[in-house]
């Protein structure tokens, strides 16, 4: 359960600017700041079943687009990638690891962001 909360808030990261905004709010609120359904439907002005359909929805886009778009998979992989040569690069302190390391650090950033 906590795995799908972690995944769901990540590729909400990636993917929340494409939810209507009932879904986005619905979804921060539940999500993100655990409110309760019925505090929801109060807070947005919508049913207590308008804030179950929102999630429901916007949980089946969150997929969807990770389906086909992949960045969460794709950033995962990177940094994955980026730790690897960290690591390698670390073993040994000369110039050239420094600077790699250095713009390792940098798409790190920007991955971040």
């Amino acid at each position: 359960m906590i795995e799908d909360i972690i995944r769901l808030n990540s590729l909400y990261d990636y993917y929340g600017k494409l939810l209507t905004d009932n879904q986005k709010q619905s979804f921060y609120y539940y999500y993100r700041m655990d409110y309760s359904l019925s505090e929801i439907a109060e807070l947005i002005g919508i049913s207590k079943q308008g804030v179950s359909d929102n999630l429901k929805r916007a949980t089946k886009e969150l997929e969807f687009y990770e389906e086909n778009l992949k960045l969460a998979k794709k950033s995962t992989s990177i940094k994955g990638f980026l730790n690897q040569i960290e690591s390698i690069t670390s073993r040994e302190d000369n110039q050239e690891n420094i600077e790699i390391s250095n713009l390792v650090k940098k798409i790190e950033k920007e991955l971040e962001d």
